[in-house]
């Protein structure tokens, strides 16, 4: 599978997984113009980063035309 590359990432958001280690996020607007092709789960430091600092734990591609 072709992966997006890391150089196109943007941030959109944290979450903390719950004791259960359950966690949801929604209505993450995308920038104007941006049309997502994957997204990805990276653990960052609390106060979150622009671009990934550390490995992907997590990845998903979007569909064409989702």
């Amino acid at each position: 599978m072709d992966y997006p590359s890391a150089r196109c990432a943007l941030g959109c958001g944290g979450f903390k997984p719950d004791e259960h280690g359950n966690a949801v996020m929604m209505d993450q607007k995308m920038p104007a113009g941006v049309e997502a092709k994957a997204f990805a789960i990276t653990v960052e430091k609390e106060e979150g980063s622009d671009k990934p600092t550390s490995p992907v734990m997590l990845m998903g591609t979007v569909p064409a035309g989702a």
